[in-house]
């Protein structure tokens, strides 16, 4: 395909991708700042960012993933996951990334706090 025909992937799995960037980024700097302590001010913005941000970011990248996997088209259906740009490979990204960091984060906590526990 040429790059004038390059079709673009749909406007739901885009919006999935972004959210789940957004995701991403507010749970490493939530876990950047849980490291590198904080002054009030800061811990503020941070718990805004993984309370408030996050959560509902990584619901919307997983139900808008869902979504526009479940709506893709004859044509759609036949490229490939992992093309870039594609509405399959963007509404996987918004599905397999939130929970995935998710899953990461728990396994982490728990190392540090089992490490935290035994000193």
């Amino acid at each position: 395909m040429a790059e004038t025909e390059k079709k673009k992937a749909s406007v739901l799995s885009r919006l999935a991708s972004t959210f789940a960037f957004v995701y991403l980024l507010c749970v490493l700097l939530s876990f950047a700042a849980g490291i590198a302590g904080l002054s009030s001010a800061l811990a503020v913005v941070v718990a805004i960012l993984s309370v408030f941000i996050a959560p509902p970011a990584g619901i919307a990248a997983l139900v808008l993933g869902i979504i526009a996997l479940c709506r893709l088209t004859p044509e759609e259906k036949s490229e490939s996951a992992w093309r870039s740009g594609t509405t399959k490979n963007n509404a996987l990204v918004g599905i397999i990334l939130p929970p995935a960091i998710f899953v990461l984060m728990t396994v982490l906590n728990a190392i540090a706090f089992s490490m935290m526990s035994k000193q």
